[in-house]
């Protein structure tokens, strides 16, 4: 969950979570009281009740939106499988997902932003029977490298790829996830 401030000056709060079934799988955003909902887990049924789709400006892409509406867990089956992209295939400027191994691991560098914050990036590269690639994890994300070896099995969920001297995938705090296993 992030917070943020409105407008008009009042604070607000937004969590962004991806839900997925047989036809594919699509952003939910959550706004205000919405975004304090219980913790859900990846692999959790839920029915969305009045939410309302608009165009992601970032990645121009469809999400829903409960703002008024309801999210809550449900005994329903669900048919979902992550889609993988092999890492030969993979473009700029878009999202995706990868399984792969961990054929190289950077430190954890710590900075200060501009406006005085703090955070954390690391560079792994991830490689499977396609290519290797670079994956920067931002934030929270960069702590994974402490928990990996080369070899390791890895599942990279919605990284977003963008354009360096090589290819890299982005996994900004709150965009994203990583999975070892």
């Amino acid at each position: 969950m992030r917070t943020f401030s409105r407008k008009d000056g009042k604070p607000g709060k937004v969590r962004n979570i991806t839900i997925g079934d047989d036809t594919g799988k699509i952003r939910l955003t959550l706004w205000d009281a919405k975004a304090d909902a219980p913790e859900f887990k990846a692999g959790d049924t839920v029915e969305i009740m009045n939410a309302y789709a608009r165009e992601n400006s970032f990645s121009n892409q469809t999400e829903l939106q409960i703002g008024s509406g309801s999210m809550v867990k449900s005994g329903a089956a669900v048919d979902y499988s992550e889609p993988l992209t092999p890492i030969a295939d993979i473009g700029i400027n878009s999202s995706y997902s990868v399984s792969g191994h961990v054929s190289g691991i950077d430190e954890i560098r710590e900075f200060e932003r501009a406006d005085g914050t703090k955070n954390k990036v690391s560079n792994i590269y991830i490689s499977d029977d396609t290519g290797r690639i670079k994956v920067a994890l931002w934030g929270e994300h960069a702590d994974i490298v402490n928990e990996l070896d080369i070899g390791s099995e890895i599942r990279i969920i919605d990284a977003y790829a963008k354009p360096g001297e090589m290819r890299k995938w982005s996994l900004a705090q709150g965009q994203g996830r990583a999975y070892r296993y």
